[in-house]
């Protein structure tokens, strides 16, 4: 009687060692599996709420540096001006329009095709030299929005500058 309870009690403490094991392991896994959930749900509010408007930010104050230092530039040397262009047009991702009332002094050129289509010259504000009006527009053939600046230099030309909110 004596060994048959002994026998009952080891194999009840074996049965109960194997399911803490297991229980233990699986509130570890679960632990684990809920932070992962709540970092990620953390990075997405982070990313949609909070980003969105610094990221914007930075973006407009990029276009603001590209204006006042193609204003600059402009007044010193035209080849000068179309080299920060270029390079506004590779490493920031800003597309550039110069014209004056009646040309186009400068245009990037995707595909072949003008990045600003047709009329653009026609509907250029009257600014006062150095003024400039920031707006965010959208391109509903590509579904694309952007934060586009137009202003006047100081040398009379017009300069339209636009980058890809995305």
């Amino acid at each position: 009687r004596c060994r048959r309870r002994t026998e009952r009690l080891n194999a009840y403490m074996k049965v109960r060692q194997g399911t803490g094991r297991r229980s233990l392991v699986w509130k570890l896994f679960a632990s684990v599996w809920l932070c992962v959930v709540l970092l990620l749900v953390f990075n997405w509010l982070l990313n949609s709420f909070a980003l969105t408007g610094y990221y914007q930010n930075q973006k407009r104050d990029s276009l603001v540096r590209a204006f006042n230092s193609l204003n600059e530039l402009y007044q010193i040397s035209d080849e000068q001006a179309v080299e920060k262009l270029q390079q506004l047009s590779n490493n920031e991702n800003i597309s550039a329009l110069i014209c004056s009332r009646s040309r186009v002094i400068y245009s990037d050129r995707v595909d072949g095709m003008s990045i600003f289509p047709g009329g653009v010259l026609l509907h250029l504000p009257n600014f006062e030299p150095g003024e400039y009006t920031m707006e965010i527009s959208g391109d509903e053939r590509t579904d694309t929005q952007f934060i586009l600046l137009q202003g006047r230099m100081t040398n009379g030309y017009w300069a339209i500058l636009r980058t890809s909110v995305q």
